[in-house]
């Protein structure tokens, strides 16, 4: 499996650019970096952020960000609808902005609280990590035992 860095890598000798080149062109996205954190990306010793990962994808005409990415790391950063969304979003005014964050903070903290709402946390008393042995035949003696061991709170660092 191919990584980020890499896919990164051959886009950039597919466009035909060398490092400085890519660095040249970034600085139209308002990035102003060096050569050298360009092969740290493609080279895997650093990460690109969201932003300059979409700058690098314009500079390097890579609009199918999915598929081109698909078989590397698990650590893609977003699909193609989320990248419209980015784009959509950074042509907001501060108003418009202001309004989207407002209903995706509300949204993610509404989802947050039914994800942990169908987490049901039992007392302690309703525990039971033990269960009756079928390996064996279990003498009352040996139940006992068993009893006593998930009933001892010192075991169990209380």
């Amino acid at each position: 499996m191919k990584n980020i860095g890499a896919t990164l890598k051959i886009l950039r000798e597919n466009s035909g650019l060398t490092r400085r080149e890519v660095a040249e062109r970034l600085v139209e996205y308002g990035f102003d970096i060096s050569d050298k954190t360009i092969y740290g990306y493609e080279s895997g010793r650093s990460s690109t952020n969201a932003d300059m990962f979409l700058a690098l994808c314009k500079v390097y005409k890579c609009t199918d960000i999915l598929n081109t990415f698909e078989n590397t790391s698990s650590d893609v950063l977003f699909t193609n609808s989320e990248w419209k969304l980015i784009e959509k979003y950074r042509v907001l005014d501060a108003h418009g902005k202001d309004m989207v964050d407002t209903v995706l903070d509300k949204e993610y903290r509404r989802s947050i609280s039914v994800q942990s709402d169908k987490i049901k946390i039992l007392p302690q008393s309703e525990l039971s990590a033990a269960h009756q042995r079928t390996d064996i035949e279990q003498t009352t003696e040996g139940q006992k035992h068993d009893l006593d061991i998930m009933n001892n709170d010192k075991l169990w660092g209380e």
